[in-house]
């Protein structure tokens, strides 16, 4: 056998080969991309249903928060209609009273009475404050103008002493507050301050912070148009409190934080929770006296690690079940592998065989015929030609009872005794007999 007759081993770039190779990856892959597709689901049923807890807490909070900050604008209100009474109270008869409404309003913290004072009667304004327990009283200026909102009184005095004084038309924007409050004659609040208590802290802790004013009508004068309002006041009531403050008396339950910003988008405060904010937060919308303010409501991991979580579970099982799968495939194309190269095997060596049976058929001494049980030639090899003088492809489909008769006695009955040598007569292709000697043995398939 030369060379290039050998058998040649199975392609290894055979598609079966590749699709064999390829099969366990793709189940990997599929199997993967499957389990991570389920894991996702479940990740957003469980932000659904932490969507749905923020859902049913969101409007109680923001309601919550609105109310405490008109309970500061009511009292900024309450406040203008007592000194409108008597707008020429008394520092101790303030101090009462503001103490009072402070201990009643839960986030107030301080209050004060702002005069209209006009330039002409500044010097009779602060003798008179003075005499009325107030000695070091000054008002603290920085631009001529003819009239000045002074702060007479701020409570609490420790806390409120150093404002004493303060003109607050020095301010544009408080200046800004206080005509629209008149105009309006309703309270209005300020834009975002840092209230003088907390100005001796460093610039970052310093707690965003807001002042309700309401105008001080003077009792008896008509208030019904801007300019009798105009003419009416004497002074703004001022209720100052700080962001944070607004979410005191919040039934906040746990695993909830709320953010306070301005239209600005400035955060202003933010309530305290265990764990950090996660998605999904709602923004809602606080407008009081025309001003606006968002409320974030947002979950924090804590609350989502109170609630059931399977995500985790599906992908491990998931990702088990596929490396199981992609094994089991692994393992099948390995065994598919072995078979087609077994097959192969055995089909190259049937094929050597035959190759080997032909040569020995060519090379034979003696004429060999292979016949079935019917006694019908299927091969025969090449001495045919010399000893019956037929071809070897002209023997095959003859019977071999009619080309071979027995010289004497019976053929045995029994295949066994074939193996024995016998003589036979042999019709030749020119009509002549010979005898010749033949060896007749089953050949077994398999």
């Amino acid at each position: 056998m030369t060379r290039d007759e050998r058998p040649r081993e199975p392609s290894r770039h055979s598609w079966g080969r590749i699709v064999g190779r390829v099969a366990p990856f793709a189940v990997l892959l599929a199997g993967l991309l499957g389990s991570l597709a389920i894991a996702d689901r479940e990740r957003a049923r469980r932000t659904d249903e932490v969507g749905k807890e923020v859902a049913l807490v969101e409007a109680p909070l923001r309601d919550g928060v609105r109310s405490n900050l008109l309970r500061r604008v009511n009292a900024a209100r309450v406040t203008a209609s007592a000194l409108a009474v008597d707008p020429s109270i008394r520092r101790r008869e303030f101090t009462r009273f503001s103490t009072a409404t402070i201990g009643e309003s839960v986030g107030v913290a301080g209050l004060a009475f702002v005069r209209q004072v006009a330039t002409t009667d500044l010097d009779r304004f602060v003798a008179a404050a003075r005499r009325d327990g107030a000695p070091d009283f000054t008002v603290q200026q920085n631009l001529e103008r003819a009239e000045r909102a002074v702060v007479l009184y701020a409570e609490p005095a420790d806390e409120f002493g150093p404002s004493w004084g303060l003109d607050l038309l020095d301010s544009p924007d408080t200046a800004a507050t206080l005509s629209a409050s008149t105009d309006a004659g309703a309270p209005e609040i300020s834009e975002q301050v840092v209230l003088v208590p907390d100005r001796a802290l460093p610039a970052e802790k310093q707690p965003a912070a807001y002042v309700a004013y309401a105008p001080v009508l003077a009792s008896g004068m008509p208030t019904e148009t801007r300019e009798e309002r105009r003419t009416a006041v004497v002074g703004w009531s001022s209720v100052a409190f700080r962001a944070a403050d607004l979410f005191k008396r919040l039934q906040i339950p746990p695993g909830i934080v709320l953010t306070l910003r301005d239209d600005r988008g400035r955060v202003l405060a933010r309530s305290t929770a265990k764990g950090l904010p996660i998605q999904p937060a709602r923004s809602l919308p606080i407008v009081v006296t025309g001003k606006t303010w968002m409320l974030d409501v947002a979950p924090t991991n804590t609350l989502a690690g109170q609630l059931t979580n399977h995500a985790g579970l599906l992908l491990a099982v998931g990702v088990g079940v596929t490396l199981l799968l992609a094994a089991l495939v692994a393992s099948l194309a390995n065994g598919n592998r072995r078979w087609a190269a077994a097959a192969h095997h055995a089909t190259q060596s049937l094929a050597a065989s035959e190759e080997q049976l032909r040569a020995t058929f060519a090379s034979a001494p003696d004429l060999i015929l292979v016949f079935d049980s019917k006694g019908t030639i299927h091969s025969a090899s090449a001495r045919s030609v010399e000893l019956l003088g037929t071809s070897p492809d002209e023997l095959v489909g003859r019977k071999f009872d009619l080309m071979f008769e027995w010289s004497r006695g019976r053929p045995p009955d029994r295949p066994a005794d074939w193996s024995k040598d016998v003589v036979l007569c042999a019709y030749r292709a020119d009509g002549s007999v010979v005898d010749v000697e033949v060896n007749i043995s089953p050949l077994e398939q398999g």
